[in-house]
């Protein structure tokens, strides 16, 4: 064997020999641990984000009127009862005559404002309640109260409502709002109301 050959397997004997040192030494052992913990944490990062429960749906809307469709109740002279639903006694603005149903030219156009102004903010359900006074029978009364619901919603109707989105109600004289034994007060009585829906 010539030098160079015993220099050169010298160095590849030294070579093997760090190599082997290396794979056996802390350092090693120190990056081993490192190059695994890391694996397993992007391991347990993905399998947690595969078992998340995913976000919950956003919550309904509240029903109910918004502040402008309340403002413009309160504008047209709606007051809000007890119960959230918003009153329109018409008593004071249409009071039929007595054994009547039927309305006048300004009643008419009073309705259709009514009407235009309560579609225009997207209200477009209401109910009519038709009332009369004490004169003539229970059950008389009771068929008149119904006719004068029902001529208020078609006069709606004509101008813009869906007759089906309009229920209809009639109370004959068992819902006074002041006393029968004047001529004033029956005329008050022979009344039809408008009632929106809070919901």
């Amino acid at each position: 064997m010539t030098a160079s050959s015993s220099s050169f397997s010298s160095s590849a004997s030294s070579s093997a020999s760090s190599a082997t040192a290396f794979e056996h030494s802390p350092a090693r052992r120190a990056a081993l641990r490192g190059l695994l913990a890391a694996s397993l944490a992007g391991a347990a990062a993905a399998w947690l984000a595969g078992c998340a429960s995913p976000s919950p749906p956003a919550p309904p809307p509240v029903p109910g009127l918004t502040p402008a469709q309340k403002a413009v109740l309160h504008n047209l002279n709606f007051t809000e009862s007890p119960d959230a639903d918003w009153n329109l006694d018409l008593g004071a603005r249409m009071a039929f005559d007595v054994d009547a149903s039927s309305i006048t030219p300004e009643t008419a156009e009073a309705l259709a404002r009514i009407a235009r102004v309560l579609l225009s903010v997207g209200i477009n359900r209401l109910t009519v309640e038709g009332h009369a006074d004490n004169d003539g029978t229970e059950p008389y009364n009771q068929r008149l109260s119904e006719r004068r619901a029902e001529v208020v919603a078609e006069t709606l109707a004509a101008n813009g409502f869906e007759l089906a989105n309009i229920t209809r109600r009639g109370y004959g004289s068992n819902r006074p709002v002041t006393s029968n034994e004047t001529g004033i007060g029956r005329m008050q009585n022979r009344r039809a109301v408008l009632i929106v829906p809070s919901l």
